[in-house]
């Protein structure tokens, strides 16, 4: 995400050409929907972006903790599945 994010922010700027793939990116973000890059490597769903990296964070931090805080004490069902 941060690859293509970094290329689609220079490709507005003017730095690099602006292909069909970060052009159909920008279309994507825009119309406030999750880019085909990013449904490829994380989750799908039919949330809006906003909601989908709100949901994708969650999901991160809940295994993240698993790393520093051990196995917890209740797990979140959902994190585990496709909504």
């Amino acid at each position: 995400m941060k690859l293509t994010l970094d290329q689609l922010e220079r490709a507005i700027a003017g730095t690099v050409v602006m292909s069909q793939d970060l052009e159909n990116m920008m279309t994507k973000v825009l119309d406030d929907r999750v880019p085909a890059q990013w449904e490829g490597v994380g989750y799908p769903s039919l949330k809006p972006l906003g909601s989908w990296v709100a949901d994708l964070l969650d999901r991160l931090k809940f295994v993240g903790s698993w790393l520093y805080d051990g196995l917890p004490a209740t797990f979140w069902v959902p994190a585990f599945f496709f909504p």
